[in-house]
């Protein structure tokens, strides 16, 4: 038992050692130091998941503003009516892939807890399986992909000063089915 409590209290110390350097500077000389971030993502809503990953890249430390580059993927085909005609519809297999640039602001509320806030622009590429044509029954199917606004925010939880955890909102148009969700992220700041 007073091995258990004696490594208990070695981790809280060098735990507290590790957050001291946040607050040499506060958080735009924390941002200078370590601007890359990269994180993995999976914004989820309704039986419909996405993964992807963002990197960053913090061009103004102090407010605080980065770069993003995003991409994300459906890893399996979703089933989605497509309208062709007033009263002829398409049921196909969805496999969609966006990719974006955008910006962020962080928010530091303390040395563990930030608010963030961002916005993208993304293309939006879609494949319906097995429509390589476009017509059937002189129907024209019509993919529904092109520029897409992305925009998010949320909470983030550092549990090192280099390893976190994301919560929040994300809207992606994706033109098919609903583009609200729920986002999750984990990453690092180096």
């Amino acid at each position: 038992m007073r091995w258990i409590l004696l490594l208990i209290f070695i981790i809280t110390a060098v735990s507290d050692c590790l957050w001291a350097q946040l607050d040499r500077d506060g958080a735009p000389g924390y941002e200078k130091r370590h601007p890359h971030m990269a994180m993995f993502e999976t914004p989820f809503f309704n039986n419909d998941v996405a993964l992807g990953a963002t990197y960053r890249y913090t061009v103004h430390p102090g407010q605080m503003i980065g770069v993003t580059v995003s991409a994300y993927f459906r890893p399996f085909g979703k089933s989605i009516l497509l309208k062709s005609a007033p009263h002829y519809y398409f049921q196909l297999k969805e496999y969609r892939h966006t990719f974006a640039v955008g910006l962020e602001k962080k928010f530091w509320v303390n040395n563990r807890l930030d608010v963030f806030v961002g916005g993208a622009l993304g293309l939006s590429v879609v494949d319906y399986r097995g429509t390589g044509e476009g017509v059937y029954e002189g129907h024209q199917i019509v993919k529904k992909d092109g520029l897409t606004p992305i925009i998010k925010g949320g909470i983030a939880y550092k549990f090192t000063p280099f390893v976190y955890m994301r919560a929040g909102y994300l809207y992606t148009d994706m033109k098919t089915v609903d583009g609200h969700r729920i986002y999750f992220a984990i990453g690092g700041q180096l």
